[in-house]
């Protein structure tokens, strides 16, 4: 499934707060992250990632686009181009996704089909070596909860060593956990590790291969897309999308297909 961008304008709303013009965030959904000890300007940039639209096609970045992508083998398939917010191109094989100047841009990268009896998920990931915005940005592991179509957990690490975990249901981001520790900021700008886990009735989010305290209610069923996204500005080089089935799953097709959400 081909990557969405996510980019709405902001009007100023109750409790101080930006709230994207098209109603995104609901004052329910902000109250929910102040309570979970967002900023208002964290939570009006979470509420700019909730409308996706289909990212126009442009030429690949820079990079070779036709070196061979190191990000997963048949599940995620990189979507190469330039929006004019994300530029997405091949990097000695590694996925980068690049923003300079959008704040609350957010860019998905789903699998075109479900993956069934997922037990873990992980990617490899690197923050560039460049100035990063304040407030929320960063990589994230992300899964359709239940079954395709669902609605999205999206697993996000900042660079300071922010962790959060947030239900996106198509009209609002529902904050589920968050935490920070200083013992998983990232500082050398080597690869970083993160991981997903369902265990025990939950699912875990793990930095480095280690647990984060970090984690949601596992909602069984059948399994929907899974994939990586990114938030903010920044640059961040993906590679090695691995996934653990509890039994072995038929080959799947790949294929770009509109995004979730697109227009």
């Amino acid at each position: 499934m081909r990557t969405t961008i996510c980019l709405v304008a902001c009007i100023a709303g109750p409790l101080g707060l930006a709230f994207p013009a098209e109603g995104a965030c609901t004052l329910e959904a902000a109250q929910s992250l102040i309570a979970s000890g967002f900023t208002p300007e964290q939570i009006a940039r979470i509420c700019s990632a909730l409308e996706p639209k289909q990212p126009a096609a442009a030429p690949a970045g820079p990079g070779d686009a036709t070196a061979e992508s190191r990000l997963s083998s048949g599940i995620l398939e990189p979507d190469l181009g330039d929006d004019g917010i994300w530029k997405r191109f091949l990097s000695d094989g590694n996925y980068v996704l690049h923003n300079k100047g959008e704040v609350g841009s957010g860019f998905i990268l789903l699998s075109s089909r479900p993956v069934a009896g997922w037990r873990t998920l992980s990617v490899m990931v690197r923050f560039t070596n460049e100035p990063v915005a304040q407030g929320l940005g960063g990589p994230a592991l992300i899964y359709e909860n239940g079954a395709a179509g669902g609605d999205l957990m999206i697993f996000t690490l900042q660079v300071d060593g922010s962790l959060a975990a947030t239900r996106g249901t198509g009209r609002d981001f529902i904050s589920v956990a968050a935490r920070k520790d200083p013992t998983f900021a990232v500082s050398d700008w080597s690869f970083v590790e993160l991981g997903l886990r369902r265990h025990d009735g939950e699912v875990e989010l793990s930095v480095r291969g280690r647990p984060t305290g970090i984690a949601v209610p596992d909602s069984g069923g059948v399994g929907g897309s899974v994939g990586i996204a990114t938030f903010g500005i920044g640059g961040f080089e993906f590679r090695d999308f691995a996934v653990d089935r509890d039994t072995p799953a038929p080959a799947e097709a790949t294929t770009g297909q509109p995004g979730k959400g697109g227009s």
